[in-house]
């Protein structure tokens, strides 16, 4: 039972990606208010860089996103610390 849990919870997060490749107009219109492409970002993506308030911070938010994706990391929570400003080390950190 549990496999099954796990094996539809990995297929799912990799059909996200593929429902959210379609632009429609809400995701074209909420990338343009933010001056950004909307093939390039998921309409989720465009709404954490939405809630950032000030200009800076939206684009850090945004350089964030793109650099996870260069590096193949898919984040499906986002937390607070976009720009490494709150660190926290791990046992076994130096």
């Amino acid at each position: 039972m549990l496999n099954k849990l796990v094996i539809a919870a990995v297929a799912a997060s990799f059909a996200v990606p593929a429902l959210a490749s379609e632009i429609n107009p809400g995701r074209q219109m909420q990338a343009d208010l933010l001056g950004l492409d909307a093939s390039q970002f998921t309409t989720n993506e465009l709404a954490q860089i939405a809630s950032e308030k000030l200009g800076e911070e939206r684009a850090s938010r945004a350089a964030f996103i793109t650099a996870q994706k260069g590096t193949g990391v898919l984040n499906l929570v986002s937390g607070n610390n976009v720009a490494g400003l709150y660190t926290v080390s791990r046992a076994g950190d130096k």
